[in-house]
């Protein structure tokens, strides 16, 4: 252990409060172990290898001064004489300082930390670290400064959108720090599906580095309720990824699958093979299906930037005599089930950039109060809203068509319903917890994509393959629609009537003899064999 200890671990973090427990845990480690407390072995020198730092900014270069500064550190980590090592300490945090120092000017800001500055020993030994675990920050890139944003889209090319910080660390540990060894994060799940990992996931892909994907859930840590999975990546190359999906831990269903498997999904990656539905997959992606995209628009509901402003209570409204001419009523996603809407009574102040407040003196009163909050919002601060906008107001034109299908857009991944969708035929909004689809154009057939939705088999996928938290536009984009003819159509369509109409009067209406015909004339739309759709039925039960 002390050899390892002092020969084999580095690290780095960027709070020196978590760089000091480190150190101390490690040397407590030792302390443990020794039977004479009298005869205790000195604690080795940490310094160098444990230190504080900000891992994503570094070089781009590997310094000319590093050779030397790497034969003094030889020096210092070898030397016992107290008053030599703090010589010898002295010289290496002053060459440390110069190529710190001279950063600032030949690269336009300061580098702090750099694994090849400090870490030197590592890379002229082995060009590289042989396994760099960890638990990256879950931070999105809009929390960052301008600076680090503009730092990091010019230094990481799996850059993407809005890309979470997190993934920059696994592009930094397969291009930078190992060569030949492993590379290990924890990070939240959507990573997997999400469009804005898509260069990295291609990334992993392309170059056979993924290695095993066990998702573990929500509920991982106290301090963050994130659906969380673990990616293991293996450089040179792998020859199978393996799947572990760890919900149920003490019950994990493992599988493994081709490095080229994700290929046919887009390299969405999902966390369970299941071999035995091949066929089943082949026959939903198949490219004679069109996507819910070809006939819908897919959106988030609205982001309002600040509730309390634009989701007044009734008596808030009341009192305030708020216009009735800017309030619509929202939904939430927990505001309805499938085939049903429970809730209609909540309220939304719909402003957008378009609204003339001055014309509306009771909406300004209400919202004045609330300005200095609002100023701070994003996308004021770029001048893309004016102070009393909602942050995301989105389309309104699309938000009053009628009718339109609504999406739950999170769903606990233990639940076994995954899709949750009705229709709306009163002319509702909804806020960033739901979706909507709105037809193109008069004849795309909403009603035959809400019984498609909300089909056995449509929740089978979203189990396996889109198993998340939140169910995204994205995913709703790309679920694959058959093309039918008119008679079943027309089919689907009145089924689907049938329900939202039993619902609308009672809400506990019996209606399974008509969400089974659904089951089964989708089941033949796709081409299922009856092995296929025991194998949906079985999965669905459980």
């Amino acid at each position: 252990k002390r050899h390892a200890i002092q020969n084999c671990l580095y690290g780095v973090d960027i709070d020196a409060g978590a760089v000091e427990i480190a150190k101390l845990r490690l040397w407590l480690s030792l302390v443990v172990d020794e039977e004479d407390v009298q005869q205790i072995k000195p604690l080795p020198n940490l310094d160098y290898k444990i230190v504080s730092g900000n891992s994503l900014y570094g070089f781009p270069f590997k310094s000319e001064g590093l050779v030397a500064l790497e034969e003094i550190k030889k020096k210092f980590f070898d030397e016992t004489d107290h008053d030599r090592k703090a010589i010898l300490k002295a010289q290496i945090d002053e060459q440390i300082q110069g190529l710190v120092d001279a950063s600032e000017k030949s690269l336009g800001h300061r580098v702090e930390f750099d694994f090849q500055l400090y870490f030197s020993e590592v890379f002229h030994q082995k060009n590289g670290f042989d396994i760099v675990i960890g638990n990256p920050p879950y931070l999105n890139v809009e929390l960052v400064s301008r600076a680090d944003k503009e730092y990091f889209a010019q230094t990481y090319r799996t850059f993407y959108k809005r890309f979470d910080v997190f993934g920059l660390f696994f592009e930094l540990g397969l291009t930078h720090l190992v060569q030949t060894g492993s590379v290990a994060f924890i990070v939240p799940q959507q990573i997997v599906n999400n469009l804005p990992y898509k260069k990295l996931r291609h990334m992993m892909l392309s170059n056979r580095w993924l290695h095993e994907v066990l998702y573990l859930g929500d509920k991982i840590f106290e301090a963050a309720n994130n659906d969380v999975c673990v990616l293991f990546l293996r450089k040179p190359e792998v020859e199978q990824i393996r799947l572990v999906n760890a919900l149920d831990f003490n019950n994990r269903v493992v599988s493994e699958v081709p490095t080229d498997y994700f290929e046919k999904f887009n390299e969405v990656i999902s966390f369970s093979d299941d071999s035995s539905a091949h066929g089943l997959f082949d026959k939903l992606f198949d490219s004679k299906h069109e996507r819910i995209k070809d006939r819908f628009n897919v959106f988030q509901g609205i982001v309002t930037g600040n509730n309390a402003a634009f989701l007044p209570e009734t008596e808030q409204i009341k009192a305030g005599k708020i216009e009735k001419e800017l309030l619509y009523p929202v939904l939430m996603g927990r505001d309805f089930k499938k085939w049903f809407i429970r809730n209609t009574e909540r309220l939304i102040l719909y402003v957008n950039g378009d609204t003339d407040l001055k014309a509306f003196p009771n909406a300004e009163k209400w919202l004045l109060p609330f300005r200095d909050e609002l100023k701070k919002r994003r996308e004021c601060q770029r001048g893309v809203i004016p102070w009393h906008s909602l942050q995301w107001p989105r389309d309104k034109a699309q938000l009053d068509h009628i009718p339109k299908i609504l999406v739950q857009g999170t769903r606990n991944p233990r639940l076994k319903t995954r899709i949750v969708a009705t229709m709306d035929e009163l002319g509702v909004y909804g806020t960033q917890g739901l979706n909507f689809l709105v037809p193109k154009q008069k004849s795309a057939p909403i009603y035959y994509a809400l019984a498609i939705l909300n089909s056995a088999l449509v929740n089978y996928l979203y189990a396996k393959k889109f198993l998340n938290v939140a169910i995204k536009a994205e995913y709703l984009k790309d679920t694959p629609i058959p093309k039918a003819s008119v008679a079943e159509e027309k089919e689907l369509t009145d089924l689907a009537k049938q329900i939202l109409a039993a619902k609308k009067r009672d809400s506990d209406a019996d209606t399974t003899a008509w969400e089974r015909e659904i089951d089964r004339l989708v089941y033949d739309l796709y081409g299922l064999t009856p092995a296929e759709i025991k194998l949906v039925e079985e999965s669905n039960q459980r």
